[in-house]
């Protein structure tokens, strides 16, 4: 195939130029693709912090409710003096006040789930296409590394040859 041992060591740099700048692409790949993770682990525990935080004020709104509804129990408004005081419109008004923790607390329960189930989803969609990155690129590597690996082999075989000519 070749007219030249010239051409032929050409041919075969040729081929290891190929190879060592596809190697180069992979390691940059790979590289970004660490980078990417590294950045997607930093935002997942931003939205988990972010979930606690929910958590929190959700159990915090729970025990001012429950704290509430045992002030306004009749029993406790009974036997309490202090909350003879209490007219029938301030009652009104803590019972409205205990329905707009209720609110609160039904909407920060929402944002919470809410919260939990985008980061779920979105962890298990970046990891999937983390991992077929990671597929790709380790295929294309072995495919190079066949080829180079070929090649090389071509190369002593045909300087082999060459020289017992």
């Amino acid at each position: 195939k070749y007219s030249s041992v010239e051409e032929l060591l050409n041919a075969a740099k040729a081929c290891a130029d190929k190879a060592e700048q596809i190697k180069s692409e992979i390691d940059l790949a790979q590289s970004e693709l660490s980078n990417a993770k590294s950045d997607f682990d930093s935002k997942v525990s931003v939205e988990n912090e972010t979930a606690k935080q929910l958590k929190s004020f959700e159990s915090e709104l729970e025990n001012k409710k429950s704290e509430l509804d045992i002030v306004l129990s009749e029993n406790n408004i009974l036997e309490c003096p202090d909350f003879n005081l209490l007219t029938e419109d301030s009652i009104k008004e803590l019972k409205r006040d205990a329905e707009t923790f209720t609110d609160s607390l039904k909407k920060s329960r929402a944002t919470v789930e809410a919260c939990e189930k985008s980061v779920e989803g979105k962890q298990r969609e970046d990891v999937l296409k983390i991992n077929e990155l990671i597929d790709s690129y380790t295929s294309e590597k072995e495919k190079w590394d066949n080829l180079y690996t070929a090649g090389d082999r071509s190369l002593h075989n045909n300087l082999k040859h060459l020289q017992q000519r």
